[in-house]
């Protein structure tokens, strides 16, 4: 039918990019990108950033064919899109990229917040595109990349569009919650950890850590308390962040016993944790243990 038109706009043809995309056809949409460009024509900005959010790894040798539209749009894409083509380029290894269009962006993030409001109603009123899980989980994190407060209002669009609860998009908000400085929104987080209908380890794992760079001392080792009694499992990363509050609290046999646990689990040669049992051991006087979590 579209081969067939006599007449192909801009309208049509972002009509049939989000097609694909919603298919999961993501060749074909971005041959489309292509093809449009050569014909003169600018794909829509939700058109752009829904196409960019089901980028991962698989579909690299894709991005390379995008490359050339990015760096021709530049900033007239929008700040949502290009934290969803930042976060794209990360998927795929191509750091270089990423860090140029996150350099390029610069002090012009002050405008997230605005953009990020009228985003989910632009992809579905522009090109058709219905936000899902995926792409609510894509662009959320890439917000928590970059600590852009937008991220806040895709959170009440994520409420709005019934997706509270689910467990990707919640675990992309309470990572994005715990990387602000602003210890108030750890509140945040754990709004998001208690609503979920199934909290995995990166759940459970997120929130500790986050307790802990938040300097929430008491409250990290209640969570890591909780994940021992419902055998939760404990990333190395949760282990440094237990460990850690254990020092801040001064509870060195509280610490020694994570110590063995840390042991057991395999997680003693980790840099995080030996760094974070050494400096436990320093705080404490105790300079001979110290000394062995170097060995």
């Amino acid at each position: 039918m579209f081969d067939g038109m006599p007449e192909r706009n801009t309208v049509s043809w972002n009509a049939l990019v989000a097609g694909y995309v919603k298919s999961g056809k993501v060749a074909p949409a971005v041959q489309l990108i292509v093809r449009m460009g050569r014909e003169g024509l600018c794909p829509y900005k939700a058109t752009f950033a829904a196409l960019l959010t089901v980028v991962d790894d698989s579909y690299c040798f894709l991005m390379h064919q995008l490359h050339g539209k990015i760096v021709k749009y530049g900033l007239a894409l929008g700040l949502i899109v290009l934290n969803a083509a930042i976060s794209a380029y990360s998927q795929c290894g191509a750091l270089v990229s990423s860090r140029r269009i996150f350099d390029e962006i610069g002090d012009k993030r002050d405008g997230m917040e605005h953009e990020a409001t009228g985003f989910v109603a632009s992809m579905t009123r522009a090109s058709g595109v219905q936000p899902d899980m995926y792409s609510f989980t894509s662009i959320i994190s890439a917000c928590a990349e970059h600590r852009d407060h937008g991220g806040t209002v895709i959170h009440g669009l994520v409420i709005k569009n019934g997706f509270e609860g689910v467990t990707p998009v919640c675990n992309a908000l309470i990572a994005m919650y715990t990387r602000f400085s602003e210890n108030c929104m750890m509140e945040d987080a754990y709004k998001c950890f208690d609503s979920l209908l199934l909290k995995d380890t990166v759940s459970w794992n997120s929130m500790l850590t986050g307790y802990s760079q938040h300097s929430l001392s008491t409250d990290a080792l209640r969570f890591f308390r909780c994940m021992q009694s419902e055998n939760i499992r404990t990333d190395e990363y949760a282990f440094s962040a237990a460990l850690r509050s254990c020092s801040n609290l001064a509870l060195l046999r509280l610490g020694r016993q994570i110590h063995g646990l840390v042991i057991h689990s395999g997680f003693a040669s980790h840099n995080f944790v030996s760094s974070s049992l050494i400096f436990m051991y320093f705080k404490s006087g105790i300079l001979d243990d110290a000394i062995k979590s170097l060995i």
